[in-house]
């Protein structure tokens, strides 16, 4: 059933992209945040899987647009051709490929949705439209996320068969002691990746909230709270050491962001969500021995400073194999290789370096070193914002893929590809 119903939004958007190519890549955030997989027997894809591609050919393969290729788009190409270089030789030399057609495919779709968004942004702005699907979106899948909390059985049953893909088990250790899923993970399969969306949200929309100049009237300030309030629950639900401590950044962040005349308006606004917090916790854990197991494990890791401690143990941690496979082969790394004790799905920069060693991780780096401040120097809607959601997306890969994260990643994709495009129509205006 999940899956007819993701088809039937691929073919609704396509139909769409023919007709208004513009408003379907508009709507694309807010389709890859809500719809399910798309289950081909033991394959499990999300709808950007194949919608990117498919409006990538019709946008830009057609002609509607001018193409821009940023910069950095062209270094991130120049950074997957060279982990492709890394994989063949390793292929050569004896090692075992290990998710190499999936490795390509996510990295290359990774340009294609930058592009696509850098490609139509550059006609019409799109910055601003994704910030507001994101947060809209933070209403239902936050309710999604306390349903699941509250074991009701449908929400569970809908995580299990839409939400879930066959390749990745975090929702079924989740249930493996309690029989359902314990710590809110909404649509993204991880309570971590669910914390890096409401942190998102919650800093996007409790912005909005406070920067006056973007609300039209009360009624758009009234959404924008509600949204606040139902990402600041969302994320409380995802029982997540990520999310407390992002939400300390983004509130520290806000206050430097906003307008100084604003700064009022911050305070109360950081204070209402905070009281918000205090009050949802006691019900949350009332009567429920595994959800206070699980926040006192957190909330203990966060106290002792041990957050990273169970990820970069040199000898315990998680990713314990990964640092040695990176000290073995420091310079270009392994590729989409498989590496004894090795495990890539943890840090983003630990990730990055054991598939492209310093070499593919300086390229890595100047990919956003290119393209960051171009889109921050631009005038638009929404750039604030996108700085916010930056901070947190690379401090969270600290300890998390956050580039890479299901959904997240691609959203935070398509704002960098919108904010690029915006850019390029800026410079085109002056010359003009």
């Amino acid at each position: 059933m999940t899956s007819a119903l993701a088809v039937g939004v691929v073919l609704v958007v396509t139909a769409a992209a023919v007709v208004t190519p513009r408003r379907a890549v508009l709507a694309l955030p807010a389709v890859i945040l809500l719809s399910p997989y798309l289950s081909f027997g033991a394959l499990s894809l999300r709808v950007e899987h194949v919608l990117v591609p498919v409006l990538w050919v019709i946008v830009v393969a057609k002609g509607r647009f001018r193409f821009v290729c940023p910069v950095s788009s062209r270094l991130w190409l120049l950074f997957v051709l060279f982990l492709f270089c890394v994989t063949t030789f390793r292929v050569t030399s004896g090692n075992e490929t290990h998710g190499f057609a999936s490795g390509v495919y996510s990295y290359v779709l990774v340009f294609m949705l930058f592009t696509l968004f850098s490609t139509v942004s550059r006609t019409v702005p799109l910055l601003k439209g994704i910030v507001r699907s994101a947060v809209y979106c933070s209403v239902p899948l936050s309710l999604f996320a306390l349903l699941q909390t509250l074991n009701v059985g449908w929400a569970t049953n809908l995580t299990v068969d839409g939400y879930t893909s066959t390749s990745r088990v975090s929702v079924a250790k989740l249930m493996e002691l309690t029989g359902y899923v314990v710590r809110g993970v909404s649509v993204f399969e991880s309570p971590v990746y669910a914390a890096q969306y409401f942190l998102l949200a919650l800093a996007a929309s409790v912005f909005l909230l406070i920067e006056g100049r973007t609300a039209s009237g009360w009624r758009e300030r009234l959404v924008y709270a509600a949204c606040a309030v139902f990402s600041l629950l969302g994320g409380v639900v995802t029982l997540s050491s990520t999310f407390v401590l992002g939400g300390a950044c983004v509130a520290g962040a806000l206050f430097l962001l906003a307008r100084k005349a604003a700064g009022f308006k911050v305070m109360f606004a950081v204070l209402v969500l905070a009281g918000v917090l205090a009050f949802s916790l006691p019900l949350l854990v009332e009567e429920n021995p595994a959800i206070q197991g699980n926040l006192l494990y957190q909330v203990g890791r966060i106290t002792s400073l041990s957050v990273l401690e169970t990820r970069y143990d040199p000898d315990l941690g998680q990713t314990a194999g990964t640092l040695r496979a990176v000290v073995e082969s420091p310079f270009w790394g392994w590729g989409w290789v498989e590496h004894r004790g090795a495990f890539v799905g943890d840090s983003l920069y630990l990730t990055q370096l054991y598939l492209g060693g310093f070499i593919g991780f300086l390229v890595f780096g100047a990919v956003f070193l290119d393209g960051v401040p171009v889109v921050m120097r631009g005038k638009e809607r929404g750039v604030k914002i996108f700085a916010l959601w930056t901070a947190v997306m690379f401090l969270g890969g600290i300890g998390s893929p956050t580039l890479f994260a299901p959904r997240v990643g691609a959203l935070w994709w398509a704002a960098f590809g919108a904010g690029a495009g915006q850019a390029a129509r800026m410079r085109r205006d002056v010359r003009d």
